[in-house]
């Protein structure tokens, strides 16, 4: 289960973090769209969460390996 775990929350983070990169890009060369939903605007909550996902995926490694 911790294995499962570990994949989904790497992939996860790793997809948040490219998302926060790829809007705060956008934000920094002025391409901004106005018109995008909330959830989209708000990068900052994607790289905090990519953070925690990856967090979740290592915490999740090491409680398999060492078992």
């Amino acid at each position: 289960m911790e294995k499962q775990i570990s994949l989904v929350a790497y992939w996860l983070g790793l997809i948040s973090v490219v998302l926060a990169v790829l809007l705060r890009g956008l934000f920094a060369l002025g391409t901004w769209v106005p018109n995008l939903p909330g959830w989209l605007s708000a990068y900052g909550a994607f790289y905090r969460g990519g953070g925690l996902f990856l967090l979740l995926s290592i915490a999740s490694n090491l409680r398999t390996s060492r078992q």
